[in-house]
């Protein structure tokens, strides 16, 4: 039952897709689109015309000067804040807010420590003596010999794979 759907679907949508760009080659317009509701023209100028008449700037004049808030709670227990006086008979407490403080406090960096440089010895490093230089040098042909003998253990592995 399942594969005899998955047949149909198969032959359907194929066909439903070419039914609809022979519709679009005759009639010019997508047969789709009916479906779509209509988006209503918008017209931005007209937007931003209502726009600037609704919003108000501050004068420069009221940028630097302290404003003064009222906070008291009404009748229902919920607090207010306005900057008009509340009705007469509650209990008001006023706030003065300067816009020119900054609400967000910065946040500190703190300051690194320069790091002090390691005392220098006097003595040479024993690695760089011409005498330790000969040591060194076999001690590599040794490692060097190691890892071909290994690279070469591993090589017979995988031929005998």
């Amino acid at each position: 039952m399942l594969t005899l759907i998955k047949k149909l679907l198969f032959i359907a949508i194929p066909l439903a897709t070419i039914g609809a760009y022979a519709i679009y080659l005759t009639t010019g317009k997508n047969p789709l689109a009916t479906f779509k509701q209509a988006l209503p023209e918008i017209s931005i100028q007209e937007n931003l015309n209502s726009l600037s008449e609704k919003v108000t700037l501050p004068n420069s004049s009221d940028i630097g000067e302290k404003q003064t808030v009222f906070k008291w709670t009404d009748k229902n227990g919920v607090i207010q804040y306005t900057s008009e006086a509340p009705p007469e008979g509650t209990i008001v407490s006023t706030l003065e807010l300067d816009p020119n403080t900054n609400i967000v406090q910065s946040i500190q960096i703190p300051t690194r420590e320069e790091p002090t440089p390691p005392a220098q010895e006097d003595t040479p490093n024993a690695n760089f003596i011409p005498a330790n230089t000969e040591k060194l040098i076999d001690e590599a042909k040794n490692v060097q010999k190691l890892l071909n003998e290994r690279t070469e253990q591993q090589q017979q592995i995988i031929d005998n794979l």
